[in-house]
């Protein structure tokens, strides 16, 4: 869905400000000269230099008052009084030339007010982003790469507007101002990033809008930009929606990927509503894109951010409807599914790797296992498999530095473990049910700390020695240990 966004500045224009003196005006959209603009969604963007205490939703209320007519008793004005009027008058006179020609107060929404409206185009190589102003702009800046000014070419407007390097950003800046303009990004040039620009499957993409939402209009810096979803699709296809998920599928994703996706999705999506007590506020957007890869290669990426996940397959593995297929397929669309309660549950930005994404994984197939969508010898392979990984990595030095020697995948491994340990140190208790009780606790203190999780471990196991033992377990190093003698051991609550 298109996007709006809009720029409140304010004009110091003293004949401007005599037309607007006792009323504040907002503009609205008119007629769009591209497709899709106008079902955009509104999202307002205002100078960062707006005080907490001005308009609100960038309008102003302003009342005037009438003066009220003034009667002397005796009908006949003394020279006294009509002194004072007369001062009084020429008083009140200074005061509305004064207010009239002094600049709009800071923050406030006047003229010019610029709203933006973006929309994206699927092209033949990439992606097209049209950005329609509705009051004409001279420059726009987007936190596009600059290292990667290449994959953009102006397609709409170039003969008046230019790329530029501004910053650590790019630049659309015009030689007069202009209100249309649409920039093209070219998949094929892609440069490798952790978080990239564009997702691309066979026959659809998706975008990280954080890299093409303007952050700068005039040279005016904006926020409460970040209310927007960050994700977006550009394929073709309508997705399938009920009243509790959406997904976008790509066109080319196997059948034996596709058919899975849909029920389980819809299922696990029910298996965590109940679990963390709540439905998301947001209806959850699932994207899933497929890529060819090599013969029998099953490879899969994930992300999630606020109630959007993306999830690419890559590989001919998953042409064939295989057990070992089934259950990656499966396994990760729950892990990425349950990020999105995890993200919207408590501040998981205090969260270490090792116990977000781990926690995750031991959610994950809980939640495989409870509802269905996993036998019991499934949920046990996972369990000796995370074992088996997490292992290995203890092998390598601590748990909480894993990730700083780049091993990431000993905090999913790893993770898993602890979650599922502490979760058994309570009879009838599940990973669902202690991380929910952590994240509401914690939430109320310092956040999903580790720290915070090692009291809660101790509340939640009523051990001080199993405490201890997962204590030890993040921070020690078990390079020369019998490392699946540890995990043995963290699940006695005796390391």
């Amino acid at each position: 869905m298109p996007v709006t966004f809009r720029l409140f500045a304010r004009t110091s224009n003293a004949s401007t400000s005599v037309v607007n003196f006792f009323r504040w005006i907002v503009v609205t959209g008119v007629a769009s000269v591209r497709s899709g603009f106008d079902t955009a969604m509104p999202i307002v963007f205002v100078p960062k230099s707006r005080p907490k205490s001005g308009p609100e939703d960038g309008k102003v209320a302003m009342a005037s008052k009438k003066a009220s007519d003034i009667q002397a008793v005796s009908g006949i004005w003394s020279g006294s009084a009509r002194l004072a009027i007369i001062a009084a008058g020429a008083a009140v006179l200074l005061l509305i030339i004064s207010l009239v020609l002094r600049p709009a107060p800071q923050g406030i929404a006047e003229v010019p007010s610029y709203d933006i409206r973006v929309a994206t185009l699927p092209t033949e190589n990439g992606a097209e982003i049209l950005y329609r102003a509705y009051t004409p702009i001279s420059e726009m800046t987007l936190l596009f790469p600059s290292d990667q000014i290449d994959r953009l070419e102006i397609v709409e407007g170039k003969d008046k507007i230019s790329l530029k390097q501004r910053g650590e950003g790019v630049a659309l800046t015009g030689s007069e101002a202009f209100g249309l303009a649409a920039i093209e990004l070219d998949y094929d040039a892609a440069v490798e990033r952790d978080q990239p620009v564009a997702q691309v499957g066979t026959s659809a993409a998706v975008l990280n809008m954080s890299y093409f939402n303007p952050v700068q209009v005039n040279g005016q810096a904006v926020r409460d930009n970040n209310s927007q979803q960050l994700l977006r699709w550009v394929g073709a296809g309508e997705p399938f929606t009920n009243d509790r998920i959406q997904i976008f599928s790509d066109i080319g994703l196997p059948t034996p990927v596709s058919s899975l996706l849909a029920p389980a999705a819809d299922q696990l999506a029910g298996h965590y509503a109940n679990g963390f007590g709540r439905e998301l506020s947001t209806l959850p957007q699932l994207m899933f894109l497929f890529a060819d890869g090599n013969a029998g290669q099953l490879a899969v990426t994930g992300e999630a951010v606020a109630s959007q996940a993306v999830i690419k397959y890559t590989g001919g593995g998953y042409l064939n409807d295989t057990p070992e297929m089934r259950r990656l397929v499966l396994f990760n669309l729950a892990h990425e599914l349950v990020h999105l309660w995890q993200l919207e549950h408590a501040r998981v930005a205090t969260t270490t790797d090792w116990l977000h994404e781990g926690v995750a994984n031991a959610l994950a197939a809980e939640a495989l296992y409870i509802s269905g969508l996993w036998e019991d010898d499934e949920y046990l392979l996972a369990l000796e498999t995370a074992k088996n990984e997490c292992a290995a990595y203890l092998g390598t030095g601590t748990l909480k530095g894993a990730a700083g020697r780049g091993h990431y995948q000993a905090g999913y491994a790893c993770g898993h473990m602890a979650a599922t340990a502490l979760a058994s140190q309570r009879e009838g208790g599940t990973v669902m049910s202690m991380w929910r009780a952590f994240s509401e606790s914690a939430t109320q203190m310092q956040g999903l700390t580790d720290e915070a999780f090692y009291q809660f471990a101790r509340d939640w196991s009523g051990s001080d020695k199993f405490t201890s033992s997962l204590r030890s377990f993040v921070i020690s190093n078990y390079k020369s240990a019998d490392r699946d003698e540890v995990i043995d051991r963290l699940f006695a609550g005796t390391l």
